[in-house]
């Protein structure tokens, strides 16, 4: 389920495109280095924050936190997902007027944050 949300926000990102290949702003998100797409990548990453988390706290404490953080991330990932393809399908049913700007019949969330 939570991968399935991922992919729509990659989606909506335009990382990847509406039929789920590469999209036009994977380069820019991999140059921003803004995500991790790997998941030797993401546990790099929490291995270095849970070494610094160990400057204070037990290692278990930190792994914890972060399991704590990352239940958090994937309820609203699934919740935006939601929203996401509500509005997709708003556009579809043509309920909703896609804006020109767009690509595809799809919300495009980079569009709409330098927009609003």
């Amino acid at each position: 389920m939570w991968a399935e949300a991922r992919k729509l926000i990659f989606q909506a990102y335009g990382v990847l495109n509406p039929d789920g290949n590469p999209g036009a702003r994977l380069d820019l998100v991999k140059a921003a280095d803004v995500v991790r797409l790997t998941q030797e990548d993401w546990e790099k990453e929490r291995n270095k924050m849970v070494k610094t988390c160990r400057q204070c706290h037990s290692g278990k404490f930190a792994r914890g936190e972060l399991k704590k953080g990352d239940k958090m991330i994937r309820e609203a990932d699934i919740l935006l997902a939601e929203a996401i393809r509500i509005v997709a399908n708003l556009y579809t049913d043509g309920i909703l007027k896609k804006p020109a700007t767009y690509a595809h019949p799809f919300p495009d969330l980079s569009r709409w944050a330098h927009t609003h």
